[in-house]
């Protein structure tokens, strides 16, 4: 019996299997597979039962990571998301250091103005957003060598 015939033999054999085990036998309906061969086709990773103190802590796991990923964004956006936008909130940063001691929190308006002129010695970037970072910057640099008394 050369390769072929025997490939084609066992095809008959699991064909007739197949054919028969889908029929009623004694009553009960038949199966694709036999309950033994079946159980060899499931995946062995797969899990028996549901465990319910390692689906928590992969919970766990998981809100963990995600909470790290969004602070570690949010902590990089905090100067700016573009390079013209941190340029912009460091030379805030100083000129809000470099304000005189007796001197108070400038407004919103006063704080635009300053951007302003800023920005037209620097001319890059888009304005609005280098005038919100500029901003920004100088109220964490006046913070700093002004602490509340």
């Amino acid at each position: 019996m050369n390769r072929s015939d025997y490939v084609m033999t066992r095809a008959r054999q699991v064909n007739r299997y197949i054919v028969s085990s889908r029929e009623e036998v004694g009553g009960q309906p038949g199966f694709l597979l036999s309950p033994r061969t079946a159980h060899g086709c499931l995946p062995k990773s797969m899990a028996g039962e549901f465990k319910a103190v390692r689906f928590f802590v992969m919970m766990v796991a998981a809100a963990f990571v995600v909470c790290a990923v969004t602070k570690f964004y949010t902590h990089r956006a905090t100067y700016g998301r573009t390079l013209p936008e941190r340029a912009a909130y460091a030379i805030g940063e100083k000129a809000g250091e470099e304000a005189p001691a007796d001197a108070k929190l400038p407004t919103d308006a006063d704080l635009n103005m300053m951007a302003q002129k800023y920005f037209k010695q620097q001319t890059s970037g888009e304005q609005q957003s280098w005038d919100l970072a500029f901003a920004n910057g100088y109220t964490d640099g006046f913070k700093k060598t002004h602490p509340r008394e």
